[in-house]
């Protein structure tokens, strides 16, 4: 009579079945007198089961060789991961067993004829479904059993390369250090950014691993993944999925990440990977290379990311799309000035380059502190900064200049001053110095000189009332009226000759890259300010040896990547990275 049980209620579809051999897989007892009927349709469920990509292992109380001498000459053996084949009892072999999967129990089929070695395994692992032969028969037209297609063996033959790295982790274990294992190893890790090809994986990877999902958040799986594309694409998030190989073997696609925000206020929506890199520190790796994002964990997990070691045993590959096609990345520092644009191209460029930093502009205390300005990047090489402490600026905000002198030689600087075009600008009446200034995103305020400072509180008041940010506000207007004097926004002779300025008195063993915006808008519109600008300050670079522009509008390929005036979708900035690598490479330095 056919029996399967577990502890909970409802069964749960089936990833890995361990197999008993003697009267259960094969008829006989192979200790006895080896003399036993092989069951032909058993065999032939093994292989259905592995096309349909769930895995098949064994747990039997025999001698290993003898075991593996029979499932060779049947053509079956290699079908088999993690064989547990010896005399100890089953309870604790079939609990190292899903610990070497690393699957939940609740997802595995554990079959035996003993009823002890049910009973005793169901004690042992909480929650494993356990069932007897008569069960068989009827497995491949069960539900649980469904899986997913998979006939070309990619699971069975990734967990083969696990089955092959364990082993030889466990000799290293015994003679040597983890550490220098897996040094041995070889392990790259590459980043694809081709989302729209791989939608289906990027769903499975978030909707079904555990272990390693750090974030536990799901996505409905009725949804229609064009939805979640149009999500992913929006221009402050940055998304790749994660692939890995080592010596062994390629482990494919194993993990996806999402982060959203801009800069120091980013966090990571979505962090997950299957447990088949489970040991080799890729999660730890890749959070230190994104810049240690905000990333609040949802247990249980078994490793944390966020733990302050030093993986120096991961090596980063060549990208599967679009960035980076050179491998390994390049050691030239790298310093990146501006706005949110700066922020998303610099995402791809992290992780292809041993020192990057960046400066861009955020919001601190409902300010918006503004760094894609040719007049502020000035200010900060003068050093007369002092006014800019008063109107909400922090040395932090104005610790790196392109023209510093701390800069390595041969660094690489990527900088957007097209901020220039709409932001207004303050004179401070006592020293001269000339600076934007602005609160909202857009840069509306302050700017109508004919309000009163009541006035101006009052519009102010709008976005800030019941903040705690409305004193901070009130004192930076007070002395926006009382010390400094109402420019209004810059012109196009005015922006290059600020600009001009910064060129001059550039190391000439710096590279620059300034970043032009797209001349066109939503929906395609022609903006003739920005045609002006391009080609303004494109005219002025030419005349500079380690100076190229790289345009925006060279990376757009249709007007539907364009959001609004300021910012594009996730492809435009993978583009845009990938054209900074390769002016990079041909701009000249002395």
């Amino acid at each position: 009579m056919s029996q399967t049980t577990n502890l909970d209620s409802e069964l749960e579809p089936v990833r890995l079945v361990i197999w008993d051999l003697d009267e259960t897989y094969w008829r006989g007892t192979l200790a006895d007198d080896g003399d036993i009927s092989y069951i032909k349709e058993h065999h032939d469920i093994v292989i259905a089961l592995s096309e349909r990509g769930i895995l098949n292992s064994i747990c039997s109380k025999n001698e290993f060789e003898d075991v593996r001498a029979v499932l060779e000459q049947e053509k079956i053996w290699e079908y088999f991961v993690f064989p547990s084949i010896n005399w100890s009892s089953k309870g604790s072999r079939v609990l190292d067993l899903i610990d070497a999967f690393q699957l939940r129990p609740a997802t595995v089929r554990f079959i035996d004829d003993n009823p002890m070695n049910i009973a005793e395994v169901r004690d042992c692992v909480p929650g494993i479904q356990v069932a007897d032969p008569d069960s068989i028969s009827g497995m491949l037209s069960d539900p649980l059993f469904r899986g997913k297609e998979d006939r070309e063996l990619t699971r069975l033959k990734q967990y083969k390369i696990l089955e092959q790295r364990r082993r030889e982790k466990d000799l290293a274990d015994t003679t040597g250090s983890n550490a220098e294992f897996l040094k041995k190893s070889q392990i790259t890790v590459s980043i694809d950014y081709d989302l729209e090809n791989n939608i289906d994986r990027i769903i499975e990877l978030i909707n079904r691993t555990n272990t390693l999902n750090f974030t536990k958040r799901r996505i409905d799986p009725n949804l229609n993944p064009t939805v979640f594309l149009s999500y992913l694409n929006a221009s402050n998030r940055q998304a790749g999925l994660v692939r890995v190989a080592d010596r062994y073997g390629d482990y494919g696609i194993v993990g996806f990440y999402l982060k959203s925000g801009t800069d120091r206020n980013a966090w990571l929506e979505h962090f997950c990977f299957s447990c088949r890199i489970l040991g080799m520190g890729v999660e730890a790796w890749l959070y230190q290379k994104l810049g240690s994002p905000q990333l609040s964990v949802t247990g249980p997990v078994v490793s944390d990311p966020k733990a302050e070691q030093k993986v120096d045993w991961i090596n980063f590959g060549a990208t599967a799309s679009n960035v980076s096609k050179g491998g390994n990345k390049n050691r030239s520092a790298v310093r990146l000035l501006g706005g949110c644009d700066l922020d998303a191209v610099g995402h791809y460029l992290r992780l292809h380059f041993d020192d990057v930093k960046m400066q861009n502009s955020r919001f601190r205390e409902g300010v918006m502190l503004r760094q894609d300005s040719s007049f502020l990047a000035y200010l900060n090489h003068t050093g007369e900064i002092s006014p800019l402490r008063r109107v909400g600026f922090e040395d932090e905000d104005l610790r790196d200049s392109i023209l510093s002198d701390k800069l390595p030689k041969g660094a690489l600087v990527v900088a957007s001053f097209y901020g220039d075009l709409s932001y207004t600008l303050f004179k401070h009446r006592q020293t001269g110095v000339i600076a934007p200034i602005t609160f909202m995103n857009d840069g509306r305020y302050p700017r109508d000189v004919s309000l009163t400072s009541d006035d101006l509180l009052d519009k102010l008041a709008s976005e800030a009332a019941g903040s705690e940010n409305f004193d901070l506000i009130r004192s930076i207007v007070h002395e926006l009226r009382s010390e400094w004097h109402f420019c209004d926004s810059p012109t196009i002779p005015e922006i290059v000759h600020s600009t001009e300025r910064i060129l001059n008195e550039l190391r000439t063993d710096i590279r620059l890259i300034l970043l032009m915006p797209s001349t066109r808008g939503p929906g395609g519109i022609l903006g003739r300010d920005r045609v002006a600008y391009v080609h303004a300050i494109t005219t002025l670079a030419a005349r500079y040896s380690n100076v190229s522009v790289v345009c925006f509008d060279d990376c757009i390929y249709s007007d539907s990547e364009i959001q609004d005036w300021w910012h594009y979708t996730r492809q435009v900035y993978i583009r845009m990275a990938d054209r900074v690598k390769e002016v990079a490479e041909m701009i000249e330095v002395f």
